[in-house]
């Protein structure tokens, strides 16, 4: 006959503190792995957005600076630039400007941007927040202030980016926020 009285005869299995103690864990090693997954899939879309959004934002300097080498610049100011067709093209002008976070071409039938466009155009991805799109004219060499009517005229492209939430007292990226980026583009282009 057994003995119920030995230890070793016992019941086996885990007590319900022993289970509970060890479900408890497991719960918190799943946190930490799952926390840890979720951040490393954030930064990874959040950088492949940052790639694709400077791409563009490469792209469309590209174009402008194409734009403004086949025209003559007209004028320059903060937001927009007009282009005047030459000669040789119908007459009209191009007005490159920022409306909200998208750029568009502004076609005109008359020589100085004014009046009713006749088309308009965006020509910067949708999805590419631009904050700040400036040119400013310059004559004759990039470091010239003063007009020179021998001299081709030139601009310098100024256009800013933001990949994410920024703040907007201070339009840049929150403090600790390692989830936003904000990108320059300066270039100078002359035209033809």
């Amino acid at each position: 006959m057994i003995s119920t009285n030995n230890p070793l005869n016992g019941p086996k299995g885990f007590t319900l503190i022993e289970l509970v103690f060890a479900t408890t864990l497991l719960g918190i090693m799943l946190t930490l792995i799952l926390s840890t997954f979720v951040g490393v899939f954030r930064f990874y879309v959040w950088a492949g957005t940052t790639r694709v959004n400077q791409e563009y934002a490469r792209q469309l300097v590209d174009d402008i600076s194409r734009t403004i080498q086949t025209k003559k610049i007209y004028s320059a100011t903060t937001g927009s630039i007009c282009l005047n067709n030459y000669v040789t093209d119908s007459i009209g002008s191009t007005k490159i400007e920022l409306v909200g976070t998208v750029v568009n071409y502004n076609n005109y039938n008359v020589y100085d941007c004014s009046g009713a466009a006749s088309s308009i155009q965006a020509v910067s991805n949708p999805n590419l927040k631009i904050n700040n799109l400036n040119f400013t004219k310059v004559y004759g060499a990039y470091n010239n202030s003063e007009p020179d009517t021998g001299l081709k005229n030139s601009a310098i492209i100024y256009l800013k980016t933001t990949n994410g939430i920024v703040d907007p007292a201070t339009t840049k990226c929150r403090l600790g926020d390692n989830f936003c980026d904000q990108a320059e583009f300066i270039t100078a282009v002359s035209e033809r």
